[in-house]
């Protein structure tokens, strides 16, 4: 029994190891957005597996996806999905590819924001990506004046 428990042991330890070789980071493109922009982030895929990697949709569910939080930690639904392209990246390299949330995600509030991209793999293995964090804002009026026929004159 000492056997088959220390070979369980090892395959699951190699499992791990290799699952934890594909990282996930996700950067907005600014720290700050003004109120009506779009947000945008880098997503960074690295595989270190030793071996290709494919992300590709099932049909039903896309390999890539997004969670959005808001500063309360209120979960975002998003107002669309898209299904990614199929993405191939050999042993030993990293993908980047700028994503706007703004196409998924209806950010009306102010306040600060924390996305996290996940990624399914074919095989059921998932991955999920660092917090990346911004914060939308007013911006500030810097000049106004009102305009047209002062009110009591004709015109």
């Amino acid at each position: 029994m000492n056997a088959f428990h220390s070979i369980i042991l090892i395959c699951a330890t190699l499992c791990c190891n290799a699952l934890a070789q594909i990282t996930v980071d996700l950067k907005p493109s600014r720290n700050t957005f003004l109120e009506g922009e779009n947000p945008q982030v880098r997503l960074t895929i690295t595989n270190r597996t030793g071996g290709p990697i494919s992300l590709q949709s099932d049909g039903l569910s896309s390999w890539l996806h997004f969670k959005v939080t808001n500063q309360k930690g209120e979960i975002f639904s998003p107002v669309s999905r898209e299904f990614f392209r199929r993405v191939e990246i050999p042993a030993g390299r990293s993908m980047s590819r700028e994503i706007s949330l703004g196409k998924y995600y209806s950010f009306r509030e102010n306040g600060r924001y924390t996305a996290r991209a996940n990624i399914n793999l074919v095989g059921g293995a998932s991955f999920a990506s660092n917090g990346a964090h911004f914060t939308i804002v007013t911006a500030p009026t810097i000049w106004s004046k009102r305009i047209g026929v002062p009110v009591g004159q004709p015109g």
